[in-house]
Order: structure tokens, then C-alpha cells, then sequence
């Protein structure tokens, strides 16, 4: 994934990630993303290793940023800013709405 978006994945910053009994090395690098619909852009850590595994979202940078509202049954998902889902006062699925 990150040779598709440019990036030149060795030359981030080295990390080991470890797993149940599997250790996995992969590379650290700064990245700017934008969520369609929102005007502004973030900095996050992406992490990159090599795996057939589809890339996630993390910790870092993402889910301190926005509120995910998943509705599983309705095959949906909300995205807020912190600051609108403070505002609004949601809460996710069955509390506050």
C-alpha cells in the first residue's frame, strides 16, 4: 500500500510489532489524510508491513480525531469531528439520540 501512494516504506522509521508468538517489522512514516465530506486534512502514523492484510486505521491520529458510529444493521457508518460529535452530544447507537 504504501508504494501505491508513493511512499518509500524502508525509509521510515523502524518498528517491531509483535503478536501472540509472531513478531513483525515494519516502518513508521508521517502521512496527511483527508475524510470525504470534511474540508480539513490530519496528520497521522501510518505503519506499513508487508502483509496480504488490508490496511487499518489505528489509535494514533484517527479515532482521537473523529467519532465512528458503526450501525452494523443498517450496512452503515457515521463519521464525526471531535468537536461536532461534542457539540451534538452523540454518543453511538441507542444513547442520546
Amino acid at each position: 500500500m504504501g508504494e501505491v501512494l508513493g511512499i518509500d516504506v524502508p525509509s521510515g522509521t523502524p518498528h517491531k510489532f509483535h503478536s501472540f508468538n509472531l513478531e513483525t517489522p515494519g516502518f513508521v512514516h508521517k502521512v496527511r489524510l483527508q475524510v470525504t465530506g470534511f474540508s480539513h486534512w490530519i496528520e497521522i502514523d501510518a505503519v506499513f508491513i508487508e502483509s496480504e492484510v488490508m490496511a487499518i486505521l489505528g489509535q494514533s491520529g484517527f479515532f482521537e480525531n473523529y467519532q465512528i458510529v458503526f450501525e452494523r444493521f443498517k450496512r452503515q457508518f457515521e463519521i464525526n469531528t471531535k468537536t461536532d460529535a461534542i457539540i451534538r452530544n452523540r454518543r453511538g447507537h441507542g444513547r442520546g439520540r
